[in-house]
């Protein structure tokens, strides 16, 4: 999975950070050629900055439709940054999924930061569920983890093997809580219980991605978590940090998944 742009960069970050619909599209297109079977895309507004807008996220999903079709599976962000509310998550996935609406990633601390939130998030989940809309669950620590497998447990996630995203490390300013590798969070699963990914910042993204593919994980990279090449050099576009990541898959004898296996993995991991 290709991590386009982010919401919290900007261009005096990356000259080439795509912030409009059509540069999404375009550095989704590249990510693809280059081996990626997915996409997590960010809307921005005007001023370039995060918002949860179902409206800009039909125009990001219609470019990259035009551009990339079946060939790419993209993953809209509910990211809140402590600026929209659950409910603002919830309101923006319905109203996108009146149209086409493959895949949303979810933080468990953006959707339900406590226990008093978990019994409105319960028909929402069930309605993603229902849906046939893929969720991809965010987790920044291990204490996350073990919340999110004692609410499994309990019914709350109605999906037969939920797919997990584990974040190493955290964002510059901000207390990073999450280990800096994923064994931590590999520890905490039982064998061939949920599938995983994980994604890093900075120059943890390619220790990260080795260690994941020699775990038998997945991995998400590129410009909302990094921007720079094993040797410092600032990336060209995600598709550079895309092609290093294949390239280790093939090293370790690890297959690429492409977006038909994975759409097909998508349906396989809903429950009876």
């Amino acid at each position: 999975m290709a991590a386009v742009n982010g919401g919290r960069r900007s261009r005096a970050d990356h000259p080439r950070l795509p912030l409009t619909p059509r540069e999404i599209a375009e550095e989704c297109a590249r990510s693809a050629e280059a081996g990626a079977a997915a996409a997590h895309v960010h809307a921005r507004d005007g001023e370039g900055r995060h918002v949860l807008d179902a409206g800009l996220f039909r125009e990001i999903l219609a470019e990259i439709d035009s551009l990339c079709g079946r060939e790419l599976v993209a993953q809209v962000t509910t990211e809140t940054q402590d600026r929209f509310a659950p409910a603002d998550i919830m309101a923006m996935v319905r109203t996108l999924a009146r149209g086409r609406l493959e895949a949303v990633s979810i933080a468990l601390r953006d959707l339900m930061p406590g226990p008093a939130e978990e019994a409105e998030a319960a028909p929402f989940l069930a309605w993603l569920h229902e849906s046939r809309i893929w969720p991809q669950f965010i987790l920044y620590d291990t204490g996350e983890l073990s919340r999110f497998l004692r609410l499994c447990e309990a019914g709350l996630f109605p999906w037969r093997r939920p797919f997990l995203l584990f974040v190493v490390g955290g964002y510059r300013g901000r207390d990073p809580r999450a280990p800096d590798r994923p064994d931590p969070f590999v520890a905490g699963l039982a064998p061939e219980t949920m599938p995983w990914a994980v994604c890093a910042f900075g120059g943890r993204e390619h220790d990260a991605v080795r260690r994941a593919i020699a775990l038998g994980g997945h991995v998400r990279v590129g410009f909302e978590n990094n921007l720079h090449l094993p040797d410092g050099g600032l990336a060209a576009s995600n598709a550079d940090l895309v092609a290093l990541a294949v390239e280790r898959a093939h090293a370790e004898g690890r297959p690429i998944l492409t977006a038909p296996a994975l759409r097909r993995a998508m349906a396989a991991r809903r429950a009876p």
